[in-house]
């Protein structure tokens, strides 16, 4: 690796907070799940398998399953730190795909923008597939650096592919959001730092044509007020804007609220 990739790779490292510790399971919320991993294709960015969990939904009085929930995490801890902010869709007759991009929970590898987005997709790609999925909804939701991910994959897709696409704490550039969280100085270094060539979130958002709901938290201290602006303005027309008051990073779906219903309304809708 030549020093500029090092110093690259460290700016990068700035988006995530990954890690491999220990942390919930489904069996602790009641739920039942598969664990697996997904190989990468030859020629990926990292040749490590991608861990994952399918949870099959498990709906009240026999309803029919409604469909599937892709989730993209944050980019921080590991998947199983997420639990909560899907954990509520299994009984809502949802299955659940969650998986860890490299260099968290037993994805081995490094994390990096290219990286999630490659993993993203290559998720994807296995999880339409399967006969518990295919033919039924399938919604994608990413939250911070897993709604960037989610956010381009959906602008890849065709039309129709997906039913419904929900993006929280979504941030408009890699540079601008270097410069406004983290201020003259570093900010500026680590800016320049990143590498060329990986699409901002706000050249994708503006390509998505799924039914599209973007979720911006008041008190979200990760994602400067000014990125969340930038989202908002490049957003497609027919997108939702909930503005959810008094509510930080990460903090929308945690617990239930009037949000969870929301959520499950737009994909009743979408479907």
């Amino acid at each position: 690796m030549s020093i500029v990739d090092f110093f690259s790779h460290t700016a990068e490292g700035l988006f995530f907070e990954c890690n491999s510790r220990r942390s919930w399971r489904f069996e602790h919320f009641g739920l039942k799940g598969e664990e697996g991993l997904i190989e990468m294709p030859e020629g990926s960015l990292s040749t490590s398998p991608i861990s994952y969990w399918f949870l099959p939904a498990d709906p009240n009085d026999n309803a029919p399953v409604h469909g599937t929930v892709l989730f993209c995490n944050a980019g921080t801890h590991n998947m199983g730190f997420h639990l909560p902010q899907v954990s509520w869709l299994v009984p809502a007759s949802y299955n659940v795909v969650m998986f860890d991009y490299h260099g968290a929970g037993l994805s081995e590898g490094r994390t990096s923008l290219s990286g999630i987005l490659e993993d993203t997709r290559v998720v994807y790609e296995t999880v339409s597939e399967r006969k518990d999925v295919k033919g039924k909804p399938l919604y994608l939701f990413g939250q911070g650096m897993g709604a960037f991910a989610a956010a381009v994959l959906a602008s890849e897709l065709p039309e129709g592919t997906v039913q419904g696409v929900v993006l929280e704490s979504l941030y408009a550039t890699h540079k601008g959001w270097m410069l406004r969280r983290y201020g003259p100085g570093i900010g500026h270094l680590c800016a320049a730092l990143l590498l060329q060539g990986v699409i901002n979130p706000v050249e994708a958002l503006a390509c998505i044509k799924q039914p599209l709901v973007v979720i911006t938290p008041s008190k979200d201290s990760r994602n400067p007020e000014k990125e969340v602006d930038e989202v908002v303005h490049a957003a497609p027309k027919h997108r939702e804007i909930w503005r959810v008051e008094g509510k930080k990073f990460l903090g929308v779906f945690d617990y239930p609220t009037e949000w969870r219903e929301r959520f499950l309304g737009f994909c009743k809708a979408s479907a």
